[in-house]
């Protein structure tokens, strides 16, 4: 994958993030979850190496549910939900929808060392945006084995470990999801993750 966060800095060499696959409670998983996060994993872990956290923040409306893990099928079923459909009247529901609620919105990241932070950006909406953030996040919550119904709590905690076994890289994540109703249909999401990447023995 590209960078996430931004440009490579200047005085770093040009370098590949992310893994080609994660093994994570006995599985292999090489899909784009996967790939993003350890690919932003490792772009702070090298470009700030005194950081120890990250917060990403995002507003949206839909709730996180198991459909999300496999969007693929969740297209498929929309598309079979449009056949027969006057596709006239849907592109113009759709384009009267997206004009009063406007394109997705960005996601907030906030780069820590021990609470202080060492930077704050919005990422760029061409990587990731907050209509694609639950596909991931709720990816992070199944790989920490969090059953599905608290996914939508207030606030949700868990921790998981991931092999990079292609690189030698181990990931370990401690992650608290913070979910708070903004207002009616409107979600902030807050998701602390503490981490490091360490080298297998």
């Amino acid at each position: 994958m590209g960078r996430i966060i931004g440009d490579n800095p200047p005085d770093l060499p040009e370098r590949k993030y992310g893994a080609l696959g994660l093994h994570i409670n006995g599985q292999l998983y090489t899909n784009s979850a996967a790939q993003f996060w350890s690919n932003l994993l490792d772009e702070i872990h090298e470009d700030f190496d005194s950081c120890n956290s990250v917060e990403l923040i995002a507003m949206g409306s839909s709730t996180l549910t198991r459909a999300q893990l496999h969007p693929a099928n969740s297209l498929q079923d929309e598309l079979k939900a449009l056949a027969g459909m006057d596709i006239t009247q849907v592109l113009k529901d759709a384009v009267s929808e997206l004009e009063l609620i406007g394109p997705p919105g960005p996601i907030r990241i906030r780069i820590l060392n021990n609470g202080r932070e060492l930077i704050a950006k919005n990422l760029s909406t061409d990587c990731v945006d907050a209509e694609i953030f639950p596909f991931l996040a709720t990816w992070l919550l199944e790989w920490g084995q969090v059953p599905d119904f608290y996914w939508n709590n207030a606030s949700v905690e868990s921790q998981l470990k991931a092999d990079d076994w292609g690189r030698g890289f181990v990931y370990t994540i401690d992650m608290r999801l913070a979910t708070e109703h903004v207002s009616e249909g409107l979600l902030s999401r807050t998701l602390q993750i503490t981490f490091e990447r360490t080298k297998a023995h």
